[in-house]
């Protein structure tokens, strides 16, 4: 028989210890593995093995013990959920024998969930289902449990993975109602209301140069030789942040989203189209509210006099990327855009390509390969039906170095005049790889200073130097692999990547909330009115944000891409090496862009980590190498496209 007394002894002494011993809090990490991980506040990654991480989400804050703590491995041990955010979850519907699951997304992860008989809203094995989380795993022994709240569809589902793929990045794509009154409301009033002390500058032949389908139109140019030679360059940039309130519905909706999502065919914009694609969208023959950004450009692209105008503009026409190449290079395509081409515009065409020239000439730029950009098409079910490699023109050059002129002219400007403000940081190559790289460019004929890869123009002449060494490796590419990643804060600081001493992003205040701040910081310079105010926590928050929607749109692509892919199982293909690791590498089909990874484990290379290649008598594989290869199939768990060499 127990004895109370006893029991309670026990009860008591297993408290103490517990209590007696050190406790951590930190994040659980996601895997896609039986075991995980703790990142511990101070730093620290703890192993976590199967049963202890079967207890937990990934993203769960919790408070740890340690198992041999003084250990190089030390091993958790959950003590307590302090909080999870999980409670909606996206996955397949799974059935197993008796029991019937979600195969929950979770982050990076995922985990079997098993739902209840009378919580199965009559979905299917293998439907794709939107479920709540009603018990947690911690509070259930590792058992957790959902509930179906609805069916999205299956694989035939058009537009099925689009919608997942919202969901799965809990990306905003409905308005809330107190939007849609405001954006009505605007609407409404229209911009007649807000061109009071504004220059009118309608009669600028201001032209919008983008795709012909592109209807957020942020920027319009126009450019004229002046006497000196000098050549004045105009940005008219939309102004929506003078129909926007601070505070206001809108306002919230659009620091949430932080920016324009694009995905293949759908767009989900930061601002609703009544503003995005209407009122203050450029659009041809319509004045329209915009900050216009003036300056000069010598004939040796340095740019001076930077002039700032709250103005009322008129685009006097919408320009695609292919009509302005034709115009510029005399060729015969897209003759009926060309033809709608006024005087006045085709000498500003002319002068801006003389303009973009002497920029591009000025700036440091890089000897790295170009990207290429290919565009992915759908038919009516929402499947791929080509994908096509889209070239870069003179018309895409001349908007991207009036871009990257304008951005730089304004953070130099904000750091001028010391006024607090968002800006775009980049520290070049990673700190903890600067020695290696050093030794290694060193070992090939450079003699370099470390600080030389972190710092803006230093940085790319050791790119550029690498490149000219005649050496049967790629060194100024794999020198670049170890970038550092940019990041958004409020100090004026160098950006390497960008060859710049300070950098911002004004130009599209339409798609981008941190533009759209900049906007608000230079119209209050303008009226001398008190500046907004920025925080540390609100840059990373947006940044944060932005590289979720990135990745959003790139997790589409590659679904689609691995659907695609397996259209083409068994044909050959010209592509490129575009990564290496020591199990293989990766390479891009040049004529489509699909990427597949090809395991190297049977060909037996050997890996060179410092020169990034596998290799074997008669054969290297390394960055930007060219192969053969034949499309081998999907490994769907990974969404990982398979190849194999021919």
């Amino acid at each position: 028989m127990i004895n109370p007394e006893a029991f309670a002894q026990l009860e008591q002494l297993k408290s103490e210890i517990k209590a007696s011993k050190p406790t951590f809090e930190g994040e659980i990490k996601a895997t896609s593995t039986k075991f995980g991980f703790v990142i511990l506040d101070e730093g620290r990654e703890v192993f976590l093995p199967p049963d202890e991480y079967m207890k937990v989400l990934p993203g769960d804050r919790v408070e740890v013990s340690l198992l041999n703590a003084e250990s190089d491995k030390p091993t958790a041990e959950i003590e307590r959920l302090i909080k999870s955010d999980v409670s909606d979850v996206i996955g397949r519907y799974i059935i197993k024998g008796k029991g019937h699951f979600v195969d929950a997304e979770i982050g990076r992860a995922t985990r079997w969930i098993f739902i209840p008989p009378n919580k199965r809203a009559n979905a299917k094995d293998g439907d794709f289902i939107e479920c709540k989380l009603t018990r947690h795993p911690f509070k259930s022994e590792g058992k957790a449990q959902a509930e179906i709240l609805s069916v999205l569809g299956n694989t035939e589902t058009p537009g099925i993975e689009e919608q997942l793929i919202i969901r799965r990045y809990q990306l905003s794509h409905q308005w809330p109602e107190k939007v849609i009154e405001e954006a009505k409301a605007i609407t409404e009033q229209g911009i007649e209301g807000f061109k009071a002390n504004r220059e009118n500058l309608t009669h600028i032949p201001f032209v919008t140069i983008d795709s012909s389908n592109t209807q957020d139109m942020d920027d319009a140019l126009y450019a004229e030789q002046q006497d000196n030679g000098d050549i004045k360059l105009m940005v008219a940039i939309a102004d929506p942040a003078a129909l926007i309130a601070p505070g206001s519905a809108i306002d919230a909706e659009a620091k949430k989203r932080a920016t324009s999502t694009y995905l293949i065919d759908n767009a989900i914009p930061m601002i609703p189209a009544e503003l995005s694609t209407e009122l203050s969208s450029l659009v041809a023959d319509q004045e329209r509210l915009a900050l216009v950004i003036s300056m000069d450009i010598d004939s040796s692209g340095k740019t001076s006099n930077l002039a700032l105008q709250k103005a009322v503009v008129k685009s006097h026409g919408k320009l695609s990327y292919q009509g302005v190449a034709s115009f510029l290079t005399e060729d015969q395509d897209n003759q009926e855009e060309i033809a709608t081409y006024s005087d006045a515009i085709q000498t500003s065409l002319k002068v801006l390509e003389q303009a973009s020239a002497q920029l591009n000439n000025q700036r440091p730029t890089s000897v790295l390969p170009d990207r290429p950009d290919y565009r992915i098409r759908l038919n009516d079910n929402k499947k791929v039906v080509s994908i096509e490699k889209q070239s870069k023109t003179v018309a895409h050059k001349i908007v991207e170095e009036c871009m990257i002129a304008t951005n730089q002219l304004v953070a130099a400007f904000l750091k001028a005049q010391k006024i607090n403000a968002l800006f775009i940081n980049h520290a070049g190559i990673r700190e903890d790889r600067v020695e290696q790289l050093v030794q290694l460019v060193t070992n090939h004929g450079l003699n370099i200073q470390g600080e030389a890869l972190r710092k803006p123009g230093e940085y790319q002449q050791v790119l550029k130097s690498a490149d000219a060494l005649d050496l049967d490796f790629p060194l100024a590419v794999i020198v670049n692999r170890n970038m550092e990643r940019s990041e958004m804060t409020l100090e004026a600081k160098p950006h390497v990547g960008m060859a710049a001493e300070c950098y911002t992003t004004c130009t599209s205040p339409i798609r981008k909330y941190n533009d759209l701040i900049i906007h608000r910081i230079l119209a209050a310079h303008l009226t001398d009115v008190p500046q907004p105010a920025l925080s540390l926590e609100q840059a990373q928050s947006i940044y944060s944000q932005q590289l979720q929607s990135r990745s959003a749109a790139n997790d589409l692509e590659q679904w689609m891409k691995c659907q695609y892919a397996e259209t083409l199982a068994g044909q050959s293909f010209e592509a490129v090496i575009c990564g290496v690791n020591s199990a293989g590498f990766h390479a891009r089909i040049d004529e489509n862009g699909v990427e597949g990874f090809i395991a190297t484990k049977e060909l037996g290379t050997s890996f060179n980590q410092e020169l990034m290649e596998h290799a074997k008598e008669g054969q290297r594989f390394q960055l930007q190498g060219n192969v053969t290869i034949k499309v081998k199939g999907v490994n769907w768990d990974r969404k990982q496209i398979n190849f194999e060499l021919v």
